[in-house]
């Protein structure tokens, strides 16, 4: 009744409305993990989480899986490998496992930012991935993670990046505030020299 009788209000209501809903699926994610009731929910949220445009790059790394996991899920230590990223700190307490919270911090030339990051798998030797969110637990932005396949005397490992954003918000939040013209080439780029560092500094 509120959006037909006050014109004028509409985009306000409709933004409050929106902040409204995605708190409540922040806070249903939250409790599908305790209720079963909330499993068919969580499992609606990560099917969204599959959805967006996705890269990723692979190299073979003279090894072991279980040396590597531990390496990349020290998020502390990830401005080791990634050329933006410059460490950060678990945040109350938690560590790398699933919920697990980390507030990271990036460096682009001049610019500087913080990121918060949520855990979402855990399986040593196999998979370490978390999501990155705009305001915790809100608004889903990019996922990343790393898969790890181990060989005979080696591993390869796969590192991903998945851009849950809109078209918009990528063109705003990386074209135009980090500067960055062609963010796919520029991801896939950074995730080179990511797995190159973690390749150089891994013991053998």
């Amino acid at each position: 009744m509120l959006l037909t009788s006050v014109p004028l209000k509409c985009s306000l209501a409709i933004r409050c409305h929106h902040v409204c809903i995605t708190f409540w699926n922040g806070v249903t994610e939250w409790r599908a993990r305790q209720l079963p009731v909330g499993t068919i929910y969580y499992a609606g949220m990560k099917r969204w989480l599959s959805r967006g445009h996705r890269c990723e790059v692979s190299r073979v790394i003279a090894a072991p899986a279980d040396v590597l996991y531990a390496m990349v899920s020290d998020l502390p230590r990830m401005g080791e490998w990634s050329p933006e990223n410059i460490g950060g700190r678990w945040r109350r307490g938690s560590g790398p496992t699933v919920g697990g919270r980390f507030k990271g911090r990036n460096e682009r030339g001049s610019r500087r930012w913080t990121t918060n990051v949520e855990v979402t798998a855990a399986e040593p030797r196999r998979l370490f991935e978390f999501v990155v969110h705009l305001v915790w637990p809100l608004t889903y932005l990019v996922t990343w993670g790393y898969r790890f396949e181990p060989q005979s005397g080696s591993t390869l490992v796969t590192q991903y990046r998945q851009d849950h954003r809109p078209t918009w918000w990528v063109w705003v939040g990386s074209k135009q505030v980090l500067r960055i013209s062609d963010p796919d080439t520029h991801y896939v780029a950074v995730m080179e020299s990511t797995l190159e560092a973690l390749a150089n500094a891994a013991p053998a």
